[in-house]
């Protein structure tokens, strides 16, 4: 019998059975309703209730400059870089691939780190004596960052390359639809020359609706209160970096790493998309995003995937007082 029934039960012979005032009484007066009432009373009582259960420590924000970052990554055995898709990944992608002279390349290094297959990892202790020691990667799946957040050591600093949601989905749009006008247009698009693109705007709606490719998988939905809680209670070495601190990061790492190795930046390719809006007017790509930015959040609902958003634009409200654009989540006990 469950305790709590125990109790009441208790609880209804001691008070009605051995209280004077109840004495007089049958035993007949004692029905099943009045036992049932009890117990009643007794799953509300404040006796029976059970604690409220917190986090077991909170993080810390404290902002990182240059010289810190340098005494982090000196103090470190390796670093992973890793971003949701625009968050100048592909930059950072490349110059880890550069900043290691072994048997992995570029996208092997970056498939260890994301890779569903528990063993992709593992091929590192095996595959080479000299691993990398700067990998970086996309992830797709807020599983994969949790799961590295929880694994790591602190000897390994772990750098999350963030970027504002609204920012990088205006990024992603330009990027997907500028590849497929590279690659030969779209059913929705219309090649106007070999590199040179036209949509109207109800298909370019369509299109940012279904979030193809890099559209998809976003900041909000890939930190989630998962994320949050793993960094409070595995207390990783880890820092959250604005994204335009990217070529800044790579001169502190290849100090270190790669001496020889330069920044390594991919600039944004040409407009060469144009929109058709309703009333005939053409205008560039970037110059419809730019006019819908602040539509683009709720009539898209980019965040209905989203999660613990509180947190993350707790964490964008701290990363922007940042001068260096490096904020340190630093897990403290409650």
């Amino acid at each position: 019998m469950p305790p709590l029934i125990v109790g009441a039960i208790i609880m209804f012979i001691t008070i009605h059975i051995y209280n004077p005032s109840t004495l007089k009484r049958s035993s007949s007066d004692y029905n099943m309703s009045e036992l049932v009432k009890a117990v009643e009373q007794s799953s509300t009582s404040s006796i029976y209730e059970q604690p409220t259960t917190s986090s077991i420590a909170h993080i810390d924000w404290q902002c990182k400059s240059s010289n810190d970052m340098r005494q982090l990554i000196n103090s470190t055995d390796n670093v992973i870089v890793v971003m949701p898709a625009k968050a100048a990944g592909s930059s950072l992608k490349h110059f880890a691939d550069g900043c290691y002279d072994g048997e992995y390349k570029f996208k092997n290094i970056q498939k260890l780190i994301g890779d569903d297959v528990p063993s992709g990892i593992e091929s590192v202790l095996s595959n080479s004596w000299n691993a990398p020691k700067v990998f970086a990667s996309h992830f797709w799946a807020p599983v994969k960052l949790t799961r590295l957040v929880r694994s790591t050591s602190l000897r390994t600093l772990i750098i999350y390359s963030h970027r504002e949601e609204n920012s990088r989905f205006k990024s992603a749009a330009f990027h997907v639809l500028s590849q497929w006008c590279k690659n030969g247009g779209h059913s929705d698009m219309s090649q106007v020359e070999t590199d040179k693109c036209s949509i109207n705007e109800e298909s370019l709606i369509k299109i940012l609706k279904a979030r193809p490719e890099e559209m998809q998988m976003g900041t909000n939905e890939l930190l989630t209160c998962e994320t949050y809680n793993a960094i409070e209670e595995y207390a990783p070495n880890m820092v959250f970096m604005d994204f335009k601190s990217a070529s800044n990061i790579q001169g502190i790492i290849a100090q270190k790493y790669c001496p020889h190795m330069s920044n390594h930046h991919i600039s944004k390719g040409d407009d060469k998309i144009s929109v058709e809006i309703k009333n005939g007017t053409v205008v560039s790509l970037s110059t419809w995003l730019d006019q819908k930015s602040s539509y683009l959040d709720w009539s898209l609902e980019l965040n209905k995937r989203a999660n613990c958003l509180v947190k993350t634009r707790h964490m964008e409200e701290n990363l922007n007082t940042c001068e260096g654009g490096f904020l340190h989540a630093k897990s403290v006990p409650n």
